[in-house]
């Protein structure tokens, strides 16, 4: 299932020289294991990285995040992820991107209940990030960036944070593309 969620994640960032906010895909399965294929990986709900030299060069298609998650006997409501990534400069500069990553509704469940007491994955692509990383970058440099931390976070319907004790972020994972991982994935 995931080497599949894998392949459609290049696919859809490979989908368009010009990505929009609304390009996105999700994957949802149970489960209790961020793929291996995300190079960045965290216990908890959030993830600091150091980025690796020239990581924002000309042939980075965009970001691709992923959760495990316990559901505790949640009864599924109108709520989602989110997350906020902080992305610091080799100056100190920093700069901010918020994003809203999966809503959950009633019936989630395949099971046709809306209680989920189990562990799942999630995973995908959303353009909204590199956009809103490209629209900094024109005017600071967003290839100075040597560091990055995406705290994930449950969100009510307007966006705000939401605590429930039912539901609680295990692990974290993020996965830069670049056109070469598309490349060498689609040859294989």
């Amino acid at each position: 299932m995931m080497g599949e969620a894998q392949l459609r994640i290049m696919q859809m960032s490979t989908a368009s020289s010009n990505p929009t906010d609304d390009m996105y895909i999700i994957i949802v399965c149970p489960g209790n294991e961020i793929p291996t294929w995300f190079s960045y990986q965290n216990e908890g709900s959030s993830i600091n990285i150091t980025l690796p030299p020239n990581w924002f060069r000309t042939d980075l298609l965009g970001l691709a995040l992923s959760l495990v998650v316990e559901f505790n006997n949640y009864n599924v409501k109108r709520a989602g992820f989110a997350c906020t990534a902080n992305f610091k400069s080799s100056n100190g500069e920093g700069h901010e991107i918020s994003c809203h990553l999966h809503r959950l509704y009633k019936g989630i469940s395949s099971s046709g209940r809306n209680n989920l007491n189990s562990d799942y994955v999630f995973a995908w692509y959303t353009a909204s990030m590199l956009v809103a990383a490209a629209r900094y970058s024109s005017g600071t440099g967003f290839d100075n960036v040597t560091e990055a931390s995406v705290d994930f976070f449950l969100m009510d319907l307007n966006g705000f944070p939401l605590k429930d004790y039912k539901v609680q972020v295990k692990k974290c994972g993020l996965w830069l593309l670049y056109a070469e991982d598309a490349e060498n994935l689609m040859s294989c």
